[in-house]
């Protein structure tokens, strides 16, 4: 079908058998070559003879910008069951002229009229016509159509040939005038930048190559409930219905809401038709006889209807319908691509919008501010007239910030909810007219005293629990979107975070507060107490050694036992409240983190020794047998002997203490691993599993202790240990015994 390039020079084709056939070539070629010239692309589709002529003419032109089409083949390839099909024609000149578009501009000229007209397929060039105005409205490229009619002398006289002609020049006209009020206009729709645009054009401009006398668009309301009028000719729509509801029987509605194009040829057949629109038109304007009704959609959305008048009756052939669904559709693809870019802008305008709510709430000092910058962001957002916010105090809402609202409105809202507090989810309300809905009739008229017209309430949440709520309002009777109202929902999301964030930061800026006041009189009651300790220690020393000096006299004095048993129990009050002041003091240093420790090499053997020395007399006097485990060749350890025996003789202490007569206490070192560790090992009762952790805290005592005492002794072990950078810990088994390690690093 398809000869890319010029013919060669000898194809030979059979010469059509009318002798009133005249074909310029070079008419055609020059028509071709103005496009070529410029860089663009041309484009032929002939009947052979014709074709022949013109490959002749054309054999010196770039063989990739012009395309030979056989007329007969490409009638063939877009013709199914004997009629032209659509789809075949889109496919096969589409794939033709697209690899074309790149040139640019793009002359064509075609001959499939003159066949179907010479095929007696006349029914047939209406729809080829708007088959060819369809693709050159889908492909921005220049089209010339020069249709050959043939006529055989031996068919027609003169007249008919002359009649025949006349119809189809006017026919052409007609066309041609048509074509050109279509390219007009959607060549202006591309410019459009507006639904109030789009509508202007269709009736100004799309109204000529429709023929109509006059015109109306609306379009589909944002609520989907009505047809609003966007434009008309002036004086052509009753003001009374400049708002149709969708539902209703008339003629637009039902064109709309089938989506299906209706033409009433003649009063009478709108009568018949749709009686009761007919009815509801009254009079109506005597010079519209005809209509068309054509629904405007965009990707199966209907988005309105295009009310077409005529002043005479008139038929509305294939043709002529065809024409105006191909306006009516440029008209949807035109509202539909705005309507894109309109969604497109006003979402980068949200975000935005959130993203300097999130900014600004971030930095802002105090609630007062965020209160500022949350009415600011959803009034812009909402396009509202007021707002106000509102948080839940003692069980009501309470007004806390607001824009042009007066006393006596807020003193008569204050305090009301449209949710139940607790209430999980709390969805957007929205209320379209004060003045007609019965749901807020009770409030109808706080509303109308304060100019209130349509308002809407969002929650605001934290953690998914109801904190407060948005409010607001305008002052006409125009009713939010869901979309208006998602984004007031997303706002009041980020405000209820931020305001909860802003609670949080001043509970901590009071905590902090606190903690930094409670720091400072834990620091005084500290020094107080090392005071205090410095006091008594050093008050209490001098006199309590004179009474163990005097103690210690009175039992080298041979005399009284009765004397000496009372020497005796005084040296060991004493030596007990001695211990008692130590304690104590190395307590305070160890809280402070001032106990003094003097680092020296030690043998872990001679800390043993030397505990062993100290407590074999008083395990002998107890009846308990001390055992001493010492294993060989231990690494020395750097520590504050004083401090590590000060430890071992802690842990034998209560070792002896707990350990009944009879019983075993053993003491020891050993090597683990890197550290060397210290144990006392006692046949005492044991100590239950859950205190054991317990065992190093501060005056803690365990259940089933049988013995009095401060309760710092192991507290201080720890710190004494914890201070050398080592361990300490205890096992123990009910019945069995208790084992307590502490461990020292060796030196390196």
């Amino acid at each position: 079908m398809l000869r890319h390039g010029p013919m060669p020079a000898d194809h030979t084709v059979e010469q059509p058998g009318f002798d009133d056939d005249v074909f310029v070539a070079e008419r055609v070629a020059r028509f071709l070559m103005e496009s070529l010239s410029t860089g663009g692309a041309a484009m032929v589709v002939a009947k052979s003879g014709h074709l022949a002529e013109l490959a002749a003419v054309l054999r010196d032109v770039d063989r990739d910008a012009l395309v030979l089409l056989d007329a007969e083949a490409t009638l063939a390839a877009i013709t199914r069951d004997g009629s032209l099909d659509e789809a075949l024609f889109m496919h096969v000149m589409g794939e033709v002229i697209r690899p074309l578009r790149e040139r640019g501009k793009i002359h064509a000229y075609g001959e499939i009229v003159d066949l179907l007209l010479e095929g007696g397929r006349t029914h047939e060039v209406a729809h080829v016509e708007s088959l060819w105005s369809a693709l050159l409205a889908s492909m921005p490229f220049g089209a010339f159509h020069l249709y050959r009619l043939h006529v055989p002398r031996s068919v027609l006289r003169l007249e008919q040939r002359t009649r025949v002609l006349e119809v189809e020049v006017e026919r052409r006209q007609k066309l041609e005038t048509r074509m050109l009020g279509l390219l007009d206009y959607t060549g202006k729709l591309t410019s459009a930048h507006s639904r109030a645009e789009i509508a202007t054009l269709t009736i100004e401009v799309g109204l000529r190559s429709v023929e109509a006398s006059a015109a109306a668009l609306w379009l589909v309301s944002a609520d989907g409930k009505f047809l609003e009028l966007a434009a008309a000719t002036p004086g052509v729509v009753n003001p009374e219905v400049k708002r149709i509801p969708l539902d209703e029987d008339g003629v637009v509605a039902h064109a709309v809401h089938e989506h299906r194009a209706i033409f009433l040829s003649s009063l009478a057949q709108y009568e018949r038709e749709f009686p009761l629109s007919f009815q509801g038109r009254g009079r109506g304007d005597p010079a519209q006889v005809a209509f068309a009704i054509l629904p405007v959609a965009g990707d199966g959305k209907p988005l309105g209807g295009l009310w077409l008048a005529y002043d005479r009756e008139r038929a509305f052939d294939a043709a002529e319908r065809t024409f105006k669904e191909i306006v009516a559709r440029h008209c949807g693809l035109a509202l539909e691509r705005t309507d894109l870019a309109e969604k497109e802008q006003r979402a980068r305008a949200e975000i935005e919008l959130l993203y300097a709510l999130t900014s600004d709430v971030a930095v802002a000092d105090d609630l007062e501010a965020v209160y500022d910058i949350a009415l600011n962001t959803v009034m812009f957002g909402t396009a509202s007239d007021r707002a106000a916010i509102l948080l839940i105090d003692d069980g009501k809402m309470r007004f806390k910030a607001w824009r042009g609202l007066s006393d006596a409105y807020r003193a008569a809202i204050d305090g009301h909810s449209p949710w139940v507090l607790d209430d999980k989810h709390p969805v957007p309300i929205g209320v379209e007219d004060t003045e007609i809905d019965p749901e807020w009739a009770s409030f109808r008229e706080v509303f109308h005293a304060e100019g209130i017209r349509s308002l809407a309430f969002i929650p605001l949440l934290h953690r998914r629990r109801l904190v407060g709520k948005f409010m607001v309002y305008r002052d006409q009777p125009q009713p939010y979107t869901a979309r208006e109202l998602q984004l007031a929902s997303t706002v009041a999301f980020h405000v209820g975070e931020s305001l909860a964030r802003k609670h949080d930061e001043a509970a901590l800026a009071r905590a902090f507060v606190e903690e930094k006041q409670a720091r400072a009189e834990a620091e005084e009651a500290t020094r107080a107490r090392e005071e205090i300790l410095s006091v008594v220690s050093h008050d209490l020393r001098n006199p309590l050694g004179t009474v163990l000096i005097g103690a210690s006299s009175l039992l080298q004095v041979d005399g009284d036992r009765r004397v000496a048993g009372i020497a005796g129990r005084i040296h060991r009050q004493a030596e007990r409240m001695a211990r008692l002041i130590d304690d104590l003091v190395d307590f305070a240093g160890i809280q402070a983190g001032k106990l003094a420790i003097d680092r020296v090499e030690h043998a872990p053997t001679e800390i043993i020794h030397a505990a062993t020395d100290l407590f074999g007399p008083l395990a002998e006097e107890r009846g308990l047998t001390l055992e001493k485990t010492v294993q060989p060749n231990l690494p020395s350890i750097s520590c504050d002997s004083e401090r590590a025996l000060q430890v071992l003789a802690n842990l034998m202490s209560n070792a002896l203490k707990v350990t009944p007569k009879g019983g075993r206490v053993q003491i020891g070192v050993e090597a683990r691993a890197a550290d060397v560790v210290f144990f006392v090992n006692d046949s005492g009762p044991g100590i239950d599993a859950t205190e054991l952790p317990h065992m190093f805290e501060r005056y803690w005592r365990g259940k089933a202790s049988q013995y009095r005492g401060a309760g710092l002794g192991l507290s201080i072990a720890r710190g004494i240990v914890d201070a050398h950078g080592g361990k300490i810990w205890a096992e123990s088994t009910i019945g069995v015994g208790s084992t307590f390690y502490f461990s020292l690093a060796p030196s390196n």
